[in-house]
């Protein structure tokens, strides 16, 4: 049996007849300009052509996408992981605490600024606010009061000398804390960078006779020594201004002041 055969540019199948038998016969195919088929499938050749494109396309696009998801993936792992490992390392969140100690400041001279005050005392120097009331605790400590009167808000600075445990300053404040009050939530020992000085924190949210206070310890850990302010407030960040100007300013001297 003879193989069919189409006109590649109808697609249809070339029929003819014989004119001295009137039997079918194939024939040669037209050439007509208009379209162009297989003359083995009689499918068009174009539509092939768009079909093996479009098939190509896909797999391209399905191959970009797995690529991007691949390194959206990949971003947002190391995202996760550099966010974890500045968590634990700002909070503290290990079970033994790696305490940076502050190196000595030498400062021969420094201006008052505008707007505040000096303190010298205690074999320490700082400057406040000039509206701030500051007195002198028993000679052991000295307080400042932002709203120029006694009562809250308050930060109390003392100085401890001697060999310490860093871990046993935190845990030590909390104790005492509890045996007053069980109403009390603490935060993670955190760090903030203030002037050059490393200085931790820690931050005790509690209730008492019917109001919410926030007590927070900061601690500028030195080799031999350690500097300890306290404040006390209704809410967390109520002083901070104050207190990051004087932690800022703070050294164990005087006469540095002028």
């Amino acid at each position: 049996m003879s193989e069919k055969r189409f006109d590649p540019m109808t697609g249809k199948p070339i029929i003819n007849y014989d004119p001295f038998t009137g039997k079918r016969v194939q024939s040669q195919a037209s050439n007509s300009p208009k379209y162009n088929f297989d003359p083995m499938t009689g499918r068009p050749i174009a539509f092939q052509a768009r079909k093996r494109k479009k098939r190509i396309m896909t797999i391209v696009i399905v191959l970009a996408c797995i690529l991007a998801l691949v390194a959206v993936s990949w971003l947002a792992i190391n995202r996760i992981s550099m966010l974890i490992r500045n968590r634990e390392h700002t909070h503290g969140k290990s079970e033994e605490h790696c305490y940076e100690m502050n190196d000595e400041r030498i400062i021969h001279s420094a201006p008052i600024q505008e707007g505040y005050k000096l303190y010298e005392g205690l074999g320490i120097s700082f400057l406040y606010d000039e509206n701030a009331l500051v007195e002198e605790d028993d000679d052991v400590a000295v307080s400042i009061y932002p709203n120029g009167e006694k009562g809250f808000p308050y930060i109390t600075i003392s100085v401890e000398t001697g060999s310490y445990a860093p871990d046993e300053v935190f845990s030590k404040w909390q104790d005492r804390i509890q045996t007053k009050t069980k109403d009390v939530k603490f935060s993670d020992i955190e760090y903030i960078q203030i002037n050059g000085k490393t200085v931790y924190v820690v931050r005790a949210n509690l209730h008492d006779d019917g109001k919410n206070l926030c007590f927070e310890r900061f601690i500028e850990f030195h080799p031999d020594y350690y500097v300890r302010y306290i404040s006390a407030c209704e809410k967390a960040g109520q002083v901070d201004e104050q207190m990051y100007d004087t932690i800022s300013s703070l050294v164990l001297d005087t006469g540095i002041y002028r």
